[in-house]
């Protein structure tokens, strides 16, 4: 459990948003003015639209979210199985930031 509080979910928001605006919609449906028939048209498309992209955007959240943990979990294993692969890539970063900083060094 967390003991601090957290941001709200920004597709939440979007989604409140979202249901306003068709509430709102909704309440002006009496109207028969044929201008405000034309934009309450144009807002329906326009909201239409948004919650698809909502819904794409937060399906390809989740499955990117999903490719990196089976990809963090892949190389857990990999490197739990084979200890000396994890030791020879340890040293080979060490190796390259130690160049890079004497590479760098060598500048100034």
């Amino acid at each position: 459990m967390l003991d601090y509080p957290t941001p709200p979910n920004a597709t939440e928001d979007i989604q409140v948003l979202l249901s306003t605006v068709d509430a709102l919609l909704q309440s002006i449906n009496a109207a028969a003015d044929s201008e405000l028939g034309r934009l309450r048209t144009e807002t329906r498309n326009a909201l239409i639209a948004a919650q698809a992209a909502v819904a794409s955007y937060a399906a390809q959240a989740r499955a990117t979210d999903g490719l990196a943990r089976n990809g963090r979990a892949h190389l857990d294993s990999y490197l739990r199985a084979r200890p000396l692969a994890a030791i020879g890539l340890t040293a080979c970063f060490i190796v390259a930031v130690g160049l890079l900083a004497a590479r760098s060094a060598a500048r100034w």
